[in-house]
């Protein structure tokens, strides 16, 4: 749902989950890993050229990485 904030301005709220298979293979090790994402963001619109990102990441039972993430980005068209 696009929430508007004024002329050409917004916010899209969004929440999802994924599931996240990883395999580590260095020399003699070998593994892998399955955990569920759960993500909370909003793209905030600025112009239509213009929308940043923000997330926030929550992986549960991951064994590679963190399991908190804050993640930023922008959308630019092409």
């Amino acid at each position: 749902r696009n929430l508007a904030m004024g002329s050409g301005t917004g916010v899209t709220p969004y929440v999802a989950a994924g599931l996240l298979f990883a395999n580590l293979d260095v020399l003699d090790h070998e593994s892998t890993d399955f955990s569920i994402p759960f993500r909370l963001g909003s793209e905030f619109r600025f112009s239509q050229e213009l929308r940043v990102t923000a997330e926030l990441q929550f992986r549960v039972k991951d064994d590679f990485n963190d399991d908190i993430s804050f993640v930023t980005g922008v959308n630019l068209p092409f």
